[in-house]
């Protein structure tokens, strides 16, 4: 007799042991994520170099994906830090805020789909907009235009342009 305690309770205990063994190591890696957010004792200059690069982690992942949550608490929470440190840290960085930051990156994502040929809205959803008019009125304030009108003015196509401009009535 096994250790187990029989061949057909052997698969089900290696089966719980697998399972266990798992969830242990799923709990080792959620106390290595929180620890590595616990602030430990240090120099003043080794904890500023933790916190910018923090943020400068944060700012990669700004870049790297702008369709993704960009939000201010979970780039905070990306950084270890509190929201109002990792304001302040950001700002001094960048001399922006991040949602004004993170606009920015969207607007010229889109931007770039929009040279590419990508429609309006397919560009508002991959950049991380809510909606077209979302996109629109961040374009407009950034640059002024709409997304239509950049689109055209960038790509070369001026028929819509002129089409608009020949049915206006100058009297």
């Amino acid at each position: 007799m096994s250790f187990f305690g029989g061949t057909s309770n052997r698969k089900l205990s290696t089966m719980k042991f697998m399972s266990d063994l798992a969830q242990a190591a799923s709990a080792v890696n959620a106390a290595a994520m929180n620890a590595s957010c616990v602030r430990t004792g240090g120099t003043r200059a080794l904890n500023g170099l933790r916190t910018r690069a923090g943020v400068e982690l944060a700012i990669a992942q700004i870049h790297a994906s702008p369709a993704g949550d960009l939000s201010v608490a979970a780039l905070a929470a990306r950084a270890c830090l509190s929201m109002w440190r990792f304001t302040v840290i950001f700002k001094g960085l960048t001399g922006e805020s991040p949602h004004r930051y993170v606009t920015r990156v969207r607007v010229g994502h889109a931007q770039h789909l929009l040279r590419q040929g990508v429609t309006p809205v397919d560009a508002a959803q991959a950049s991380g907009f809510y909606d077209q008019s979302h996109l629109s009125r961040s374009m407009k304030a950034s640059c002024g235009m709409s997304p239509k009108q950049f689109q055209q003015h960038h790509t070369g196509d001026t028929s819509a342009l002129f089409s608009s401009l020949s049915s206006a009535s100058y009297t």
